[in-house]
């Protein structure tokens, strides 16, 4: 908590602590009482670390530099993004567009997520490479309706798996499934075929 460390936090910085690791699967609540770990689980947090002494806690300056500066910009889109879809919606609809939108899963409420994985759809609930291809897509057909030719539309979805990348997070599913659009629109771009067997 940034009262307790005594000066407030900000996005890049680096900390490193010594304490005591706690898994969630290693962990049993006692029967009757209000279970945590299956709370937390159901937030995205498997683990946590136990820090009793404060000078087991360092904390680094904020890091520096053009990839800093490209950090700050993506943060303070999300966090428009975020505003704006609060605005539009509320409760489990916003809940789920962000989720789904910008890799914020946390407040999806537990009975829905419970509810999701019964029906075996928990996986849209996390950003991966399938909702990577759903945004790809509605990007190049926004580039049919500008009337941008081949290679334009195909620079336009890297432009796009880029800035969809950024805005979730630099999540690793989605950086893989935008390295791999990013490759395959190049190879439109510069006129390169393919094959549905090499791809």
């Amino acid at each position: 908590h940034s009262g307790q460390i005594g000066s407030p936090l900000v996005s890049g910085q680096r900390m490193r602590a010594t304490g005591r690791f706690h898994h969630a699967d290693a962990e049993a609540s006692s029967p009757g009482l209000f279970d945590n770990w299956r709370y937390l689980r159901s937030r995205g947090i498997f683990a946590t670390v136990n820090v009793n002494d404060s000078g087991a806690l360092e904390i680094g300056p904020a890091s520096q530099g053009f990839r800093a500066a490209a950090l700050s910009l993506f943060r303070d889109a999300r966090e428009w993004m975020a505003a704006n879809l609060g605005r539009r919606l509320a409760g489990d609809e916003l809940a789920l567009a962000r989720a789904i939108l910008l890799g914020e899963a946390t407040q999806i409420d537990p009975a829905n997520r419970e509810a999701f994985s019964r029906v075996g759809l928990a996986h849209l609930l996390a950003v991966s490479g399938l909702h990577t291809g759903f945004i790809l897509l509605l990007i190049l057909g926004l580039g049919r309706v500008c009337r941008l030719s081949a290679r334009g539309g195909a620079l336009f979805g890297i432009i796009g798996l880029l800035l969809y990348a950024g805005l979730t997070g630099f999540r690793p599913p989605v950086v893989r499934a935008a390295t791999m659009g990013t490759f395959v629109l190049f190879g439109f771009a510069i006129g390169r075929t393919m094959t549905s067997l090499a791809s």
